[in-house]
């Protein structure tokens, strides 16, 4: 906790009837600074408390407050002012039987450089259930989180969603540097999850998102194809729109429609992501007139089906998200099969045009 020794205390207390009143309560800390209100009461009998108390918290202070936890405020860097108020009512043994409310607004923070603004939180612990909500805008996007918690059972169980609207994720990504690569795009995303406890293999849910007007710089499982394919414009990939549904269970994020629609290429597919980042994805890989013609004839003539007046061709990607692996035996498998079927069609129709001659 926090050392008396570094804190300045002040309060304003009056005690009658097993009642202590506290019409003022001051804590400061460094730069933390919180006042509270209220009163306990039934103090030598069943106590119970009725207290409010309120800060104006600069988040960059969080990393002075001595309380050990897991987390690494260096690396998330907070910046920014919340006001927050929290509301303690109820018996206070045990304290999980007490009820809390908490408020919590900001008209800016950051966290990892990503900026929020008009930040409106709140969060209800009553019962031993537990509703937060969290409302704010990111790069001309809205977010919107809905989080609900049963703390009745041992094993807690969860619930919740997000949505994030019309999210510039080139203008966050160039303002925080959160990732390396320089991906572009308005994105939408909806997420309604469950679960149970802190174990993340329990999670189910399902998603689905959108992204338009997109440039998708250095996607690894991108790459590998254009790689594999001698297809340069695949490293930094254009995008004019692409959408895809997606299941969670099992450890694992699977679709059966994720499509992506650019000037070059049309990508679909299909498989699973795992919680580790394995792969397992069937991609096809479709080319415009634009890619075709931005493609090596060698490798349109040996490694793409030319069907519906189009060029196309399909892979399984194994591997893991950092360094994913096109199955090459299958792939090669794949091609000699196409080879020999063009050259028995072409056979056979050399054969039928003999025949018409005789």
């Amino acid at each position: 906790g926090i050392p008396i020794s570094r804190a300045d205390i002040s309060a304003l207390c009056s005690y009658e009837n097993d009642s202590l009143n506290v019409s003022k309560f001051n804590l400061n800390y460094k730069n933390i600074s919180l006042n509270a209100k209220g009163k306990l009461k039934s103090i030598h009998h069943t106590p119970v408390i009725d207290m409010t108390g309120e800060t104006d918290l600069n988040l960059a202070d969080l990393a002075d407050i001595p309380i050990k936890t897991n987390i690494d405020w260096t690396q998330i860097s907070p910046k920014g002012t919340v006001a927050l108020k929290i509301i303690a009512q109820g018996p206070i043994n045990p304290p999980s039987a007490m009820d809390l409310n908490a408020d919590l607004n900001s008209d800016k923070v950051s966290v990892k450089d990503v900026v929020f603004s008009g930040l409106k939180a709140t969060a209800v612990l009553k019962d031993k259930l537990l509703h937060a909500q969290v409302k704010t805008e990111s790069y001309q996007g809205i977010i919107n989180f809905d989080y609900y918690a049963d703390f009745l059972k041992d094993n807690f169980s969860y619930r919740g969603s997000l949505s994030i609207n019309g999210e510039d994720i080139g203008a966050m990504i160039k303002e925080s540097k959160i990732i390396a690569q320089q991906h572009e795009g308005i994105l939408g995303f909806n997420l309604d999850f469950t679960g149970l406890g802190t174990n993340a293999s329990t999670i189910n849910g399902k998603a689905h998102f959108k992204l338009d007007q997109a440039k998708l710089s250095g996607i690894e499982t991108f790459k590998s194809i254009g790689s594999l394919l001698g297809l340069g414009f695949m490293s930094d990939f254009k995008v004019d729109d692409a959408s895809g549904d997606f299941q969670i269970s099992d450890s694992k994020v699977t679709t059966d429609n994720l499509l992506i629609n650019g000037p070059q290429a049309i990508i679909e597919t299909k498989g699973s992501i795992g919680f580790n980042q394995e792969l397992d994805l069937k991609t096809t890989l479709y080319l415009t007139d634009d890619g075709a013609q931005k493609t090596r004839s060698g490798t349109l003539e040996n490694f793409f089906v030319y069907e519906d007046n189009r060029y196309h061709t399909e892979m399984d990607i194994k591997g893991t998200l950092s360094a994913p692996k096109p199955d090459m035996h299958k792939f090669l498998e794949d091609r000699v099969k196409q080879q020999v079927k063009k050259a028995a069609e072409k056979t056979v129709n050399n054969l039928i045009k003999a025949i018409f001659k005789q």
